[in-house]
Formats: structure tokens, C-alpha cells, sequence
């Protein structure tokens, strides 16, 4: 056979080997994805945080070293929050005046007579005002106790416990106090009382609501207690 015929045939095959290869490839399926090697969408990243100032460093509030102003009062040098002054018109209880430095008794009896009067005192400060005033009064007694029951400030229950107390002090005592409350008390119980320890103490009949009648027995008694 001539050469052409063989390379007639070659080209054939050639031709023939190529569209076999052609054919194959284009009907071959693609690859399938590998698992776990999917590309997965990365996230932007957080803007950094802003620069801290230098000046005024952020504080937690109530922390040491916030220094806002607030509004708790302020504290002394001790640590102690500064005392509020009290009113000028506030009232003293009884401690408060037995507590004042320099006075003598007579004066500290006096003060918590006083406070005896005063309406603005609740009743209980003045009952305790007045016990203060009963001890340390003694020897004293006219000058810190009859004024008291003389004066219409004072509630006829306060005035009854002078009365009362007044029983374990002279006689002479009994007599011009017993007396002054005769003319200054108004409950009709305490008044008969008054009157019945008059009669005991001229140890004579009741002479009746006017202090003016027993002066004279009074004085009769008296002077037989000297």
C-alpha cells in the first residue's frame, strides 16, 4: 500500500480519537462539592472603640473617684455629717436643760418649770419637766413651786402633782401653797381636795371657796408650828 493511504488512515484515527475525547468531556458530570470545605461569608469587623480622654477619665458614679457634685450634705473633717443648728423657737425637753453647763439648781428648776408651762411641750415632757423640777426644788419650794400653781398654764393634772408631792414637805409650806392653788385651780374634784386639806391643816370646819376666809386660820396654825 502507498503512504498516502496510510496517513489517510492515521488522520481518521486522529479525528476520530479527538471527537471521542470531546464527547467525553462535555457529558461528564461535574465534581461534587466536598462538605465542610465551603466558603463561609466572613463578617465585617467592630469599628475600634473611641480614644479615652485624658483630661476627664470616665467614672462609675459613687465610685472614689468621681467627683460630681452631689447632694448629700457635707461631712466634717471626722467623717461625720455636719449637725444642723436646731431652730431658734424649738422646744427643750427635759434633758436638754438638766444637760446646760453653770446653772445652779434653783435656776435648772426654774428652766423645767417652764417648760411645765409651755403648751407646745407634749404633755408626757412636761410631766417629766415637772419631776425634775419637785427634786431639785427642795429647800426651795416658794420660790420654784407656788409660782407654778398660781399660774393658769399649768393643767390642773400637773398642778395636782405638786399638791401631792407637797405632803412630805413643811407645813407651813402645805399652807401658803394649798392656799394659792385654791384660787388659781378650776376642777371641782381638785378644788374639794384642796379644801378638805386646809380644814386638816387649821384642823377646823371647810371654810368654803374664798381664800379670803381661811387666812386667818392659817395663820393661827402656823403659829403653832413654830
Amino acid at each position: 500500500m502507498s503512504k498516502k493511504f496510510w496517513l489517510g488512515v492515521a488522520l481518521a484515527a486522529a479525528v476520530i480519537a479527538t471527537g471521542w475525547w470531546w464527547l467525553e468531556r462535555s457529558t461528564r458530570p461535574a465534581p461534587a462539592p466536598v462538605p465542610g470545605l465551603a466558603i463561609q461569608p466572613v463578617a465585617p469587623a467592630p469599628p475600634p472603640p473611641p480614644p479615652l480622654d485624658p483630661v476627664a477619665p470616665p467614672t462609675a458614679p459613687g465610685s472614689l473617684a468621681d467627683t460630681r457634685p452631689s447632694d448629700a450634705p457635707a461631712a466634717t473633717l471626722g467623717g461625720e455629717p455636719a449637725s444642723e443648728e436646731p431652730p431658734a423657737n424649738a422646744v427643750p425637753t427635759a434633758g436638754d436643760i438638766l444637760a446646760e453647763p453653770g446653772d445652779d439648781y434653783v435656776k435648772i428648776a426654774k428652766k423645767l418649770g417652764a417648760l411645765a408651762l409651755d403648751p407646745r411641750a407634749p404633755m408626757e415632757n412636761r410631766h417629766e419637766a415637772l419631776a425634775h423640777a419637785l427634786n431639785l426644788s427642795v429647800g426651795n419650794e416658794a420660790e420654784v413651786l407656788t409660782p407654778l400653781v398660781k399660774d393658769p398654764r399649768l393643767p390642773d393634772e400637773l398642778a395636782e402633782d405638786i399638791l401631792n408631792e407637797a405632803l412630805n414637805r413643811p407645813l407651813a409650806y402645805q399652807a401658803d401653797l394649798y392656799l394659792e392653788a385654791l384660787s388659781t385651780r378650776t376642777t371641782p374634784e381638785l378644788l374639794t381636795r384642796i379644801r378638805e386639806h386646809l380644814a386638816f391643816l387649821t384642823d377646823g370646819p371647810d371654810l368654803g371657796a374664798a381664800p379670803a376666809a381661811w387666812k386667818d386660820a392659817l395663820a393661827k396654825a402656823k403659829a403653832g408650828w413654830e
